[in-house]
């Protein structure tokens, strides 16, 4: 018999006091959405929102990545006296996409958060393994990539997708947008990279770790969308429940599935990144075993006769810049372009003396956030090294590198 006293959730974000949390356990949701009414044989909907938003929380022990459990009666009861409030009401406040129910300040939010257990030792039992099936593949479309050919950074707010491209080939590094977008805004997003999938026979798909937005567009494909992939590379474990929806969707529509574990550490105190894929235009990175999903995930470094480009997802400057660039590009290339680590977020210092010789464009993947994204030093860090800053909150639209 399952236990449902407990409902086991992930932290997403947690930013100017408001949490959004994902439910692991598929069981658990739906018991929580049925206010108790389960049997062993529901299950989810496709990409049926799971997460909930609490907004105004103020200070709790609590950090992005983390596990904690509350009793499920009282969330229940919460979710209950929200939803009539609403009614109401007659609230018409649009929720973000992926986000079951959102709930407001309350003494009874308090008292929930009181009854909270971190659950640090019991994360490992929530990691649900991706199964490869096809275990010696390479990204086609990056195989078949020419030495001439696009880097389109979308503008998608907080969130981060990336096109590759030439005239024959599509490569997809993550695909997600700001986690505060609405559904519209998501569709409009989506609407923006829809017309590539009908102009190309091979594209291929990268996804760089579980942060929501960075696959979160995802889950608006249809069938018919996701299929047009013929390969696709993920990190091997999942944990929050709208990602293993998105990994079931993927496992249904597309064959040809190549996962990703972190590697053992090399360097005691450093958390570094090594190549598991090189090619000749392109070298496909996977970080060093430590508890952020962020540093253990994938990157991507795209190479044309003379230019790179390196898409950093949400590494740290020493994973980049002391361990890709000196391994890959330094002095071997006219410009040197990059997606910057993390929104323009502080990522460490950068330690290379002669970078300023290649510094290309930098481009920050940003919108509006809590986390004070991207951060002044960040900035000026590049801008010191003689870098092209772009920003898609500035440009209010795609940025574009063509490489050579």
């Amino acid at each position: 018999m399952i236990n449902l006293n407990l409902a086991h959730l992930f932290v997403e974000q947690y930013t100017n006091d408001n949490l959004l949390v994902d439910f692991v356990e598929e069981s658990e949701f739906i018991y929580f959405r049925n206010n108790g009414d389960y049997i062993e044989k529901m299950t989810l909907r496709e990409y049926e929102p799971t997460m909930l938003l609490f907004k105004h929380v103020g200070k709790l022990p609590l950090k992005e990545g983390e596990l904690f459990t509350i009793p499920m009666e009282q969330l229940i009861e919460i979710k209950n006296i929200y939803r009539n409030r609403i009614q109401r009401d007659n609230s018409t406040e649009e929720k973000p996409m992926n986000v079951y129910m959102m709930f407001s300040n309350g003494e009874f939010i308090t008292n929930l958060f009181e009854h909270k257990q971190t659950n640090k030792s019991s994360l490992r039992k929530y990691k649900e393994a991706v199964k490869e099936t096809w275990a010696d593949g390479t990204p086609c479309a990056l195989d078949s990539l020419k030495s001439e050919f696009v880097v389109k950074v979308l503008d998608v707010g907080q969130g981060s997708t990336n096109l590759i491209y030439d005239d024959k080939t599509l490569t997809i590094f993550d695909c997600g947008v700001s986690m505060g977008y609405s559904k519209s805004e998501c569709v409009n997003a989506l609407k923006r990279m829809q017309y590539l999938f009908d102009s190309y026979r091979k594209t291929s798909l990268v996804i760089s770790h579980w942060d929501c937005d960075h696959y979160n567009l995802l889950t608006l494909m249809d069938d018919k969308l996701i299929s047009n992939f013929c390969c696709v590379f993920l990190p091997a474990t999942v944990i929050s429940l709208t990602a293993k929806n998105v990994v079931k969707k993927i496992y249904k529509d597309c064959r040809f599935i190549r996962t990703f574990s972190p590697l053992s550490v090399s360097k005691k105190r450093k958390i570094g990144i090594r190549p598991i894929i090189a090619k000749k235009n392109y070298e496909l990175y996977v970080g060093e075993k430590c508890s952020s999903i962020n540093k253990s995930g994938l990157a991507l470094l795209v190479k044309g006769d003379c230019d790179a480009v390196i898409l950093s997802a949400d590494h740290s400057n020493y994973q980049i810049w002391d361990c890709i660039y000196p391994l890959s590009v330094q002095g071997a290339c006219s410009k040197m372009n990059i997606v910057v680590p993390h929104h323009g977020g502080d990522c460490g210092k950068i330690n290379v003396k002669y970078l300023s010789e290649q510094a290309g464009v930098a481009v920050v993947s940003v919108g509006k956030n809590g986390y004070k994204h991207p951060q002044q030093k960040t900035i000026d860090t590049y801008n010191n090294f003689g870098f092209e800053i772009k920003r898609t909150d500035w440009e209010r639209t795609d940025i574009v590198i063509h490489v050579q």
